[in-house]
């Protein structure tokens, strides 16, 4: 009975994680983008089905934070009609019975193929190029919503390929990370996303190396507070900005100007509770932690840093160092981007379940 209801979970799992991952990637083709969007509320049905169909097997402690953190998802759609929290929280809820590495053994082939199709309806005429201009080069999205977009996909890829060797380095695997980011590198120019790329491989190279280091005191407490650690950082440079401070003023160059669309924010909108709609003014919010503060609001954050500090302290206990890495390269990219929050670009997201199920991690 519980194989067959494994199965099964499994099934409804890859089905409607698929629809949800092809909307992310095709969504915005005018040809594919209204079929696509109709077929995700299929497949939030489908998730609530798995849900009901796994009942019985959650204790009514995890029940009632299930229950408690939909609560506050459902209140994020009324206040911004952002459904990023509420989208993790219903694959959160219905992979209680799966394996974490098979779930991401299927994204990166589900990746791959879906970013071989989007770059093959750009070469036909279907998908269009956005481009983009930045320090006398122009940059290319081929085929995705934008540049950074396709510089995500390719680094998800990338930490992927890491995560399923177990952090370790052999020269196939090097390799082909290394075209990854040559690929990205000249077509994309997402600086980010290729030093995530090359930070990621150093730490697996470190960790094959000398892996005691992670170990250390001091390493330790930094990696399990990166969250709150990188969000301090932010805001800390945006008062600074706002103060036109020098030194803040050359991180905003640095960071593409994301500082002052931060501070714009900032002057514009008020802490909420339950974030705000920030569709309104315009500019983009691509840092995660400005996104998860003005855009989902005071409660979404304070649960992002609170999650991310006991995950990595669950993954401490576990001595699961290939995951602890990968999460810590999330918190260092939330500085530059915030679509790796959402649970269709990024599978990784569901190590979140460690704090609501107790897992084993191969």
């Amino acid at each position: 009975m519980k194989r067959t209801l494994n199965k099964s979970s499994s099934f409804l799992f890859c089905l409607s994680y698929l629809i949800f991952l092809t909307y992310s990637l095709l969504g915005h083709i005018p040809m594919f983008g209204p079929v696509l969007k109709y077929s995700t509320y299929f497949a939030i049905i489908i998730l609530f089905f798995s849900f009901f169909l796994q009942m019985k097997s959650y204790y009514a402690k995890e029940l009632i934070i299930i229950f408690y953190i939909l609560f506050i998802a459902i209140i994020n759609i009324v206040q911004t009609e952002d459904y990023t929290l509420f989208k993790l929280i219903m694959f959160l809820i219905t992979t209680k019975n799966l394996d974490f590495k098979r779930c991401v053994r299927f994204d990166l082939y589900s990746r791959i193929i879906l970013v071989s199709i989007v770059i093959i309806l750009y070469y036909i005429g279907i998908a269009p190029d956005v481009l983009s201009y930045y320090e006398g080069e122009y940059r290319h999205s081929l085929g995705f919503t934008n540049p950074n977009a396709l510089g995500m996909c390719i680094l998800i890829i990338g930490l992927e390929i890491l995560y399923l060797g177990d952090m370790k380095i052999k020269f196939g695997g090097l390799l082909i990370i290394g075209l990854l980011f040559a690929f990205q590198n000249y077509y994309a120019g997402s600086r980010t996303a290729s030093l995530v790329l090359i930070f990621a491989t150093t730490l697996a190279l470190i960790l094959q190396i000398y892996p005691t280091i992670f170990k250390k005191w001091i390493v330790k407490i930094f990696i399990i507070n990166s969250a709150f650690i990188f969000s301090a950082i932010t805001f800390f440079i945006v008062f600074l900005y706002m103060r036109n401070n020098s030194l803040a003023i050359v991180f905003n160059e640095l960071l593409s100007y994301r500082i002052y669309n931060i501070s714009v924010y900032t002057e514009s909108l008020g802490i909420s509770l339950f974030g705000h709609s920030i569709s309104d003014i315009g500019l983009a919010l691509d840092n995660a932690y400005a996104y998860s503060l003005y855009g989902l609001g005071v409660i979404s954050i304070l649960l992002f840093i609170i999650s991310f500090n006991k995950l990595f302290k669950v993954l401490y206990l576990k001595r699961h160092f290939p995951l602890i890495l990968i999460m810590l390269c999330f918190t260092f990219y939330g500085i530059s981007e915030r679509l790796w929050l959402s649970i269709d670009y990024n599978i990784f997201m569901l190590a979140f379940r460690e704090l609501l199920y107790k897992h084993k991690y191969s």
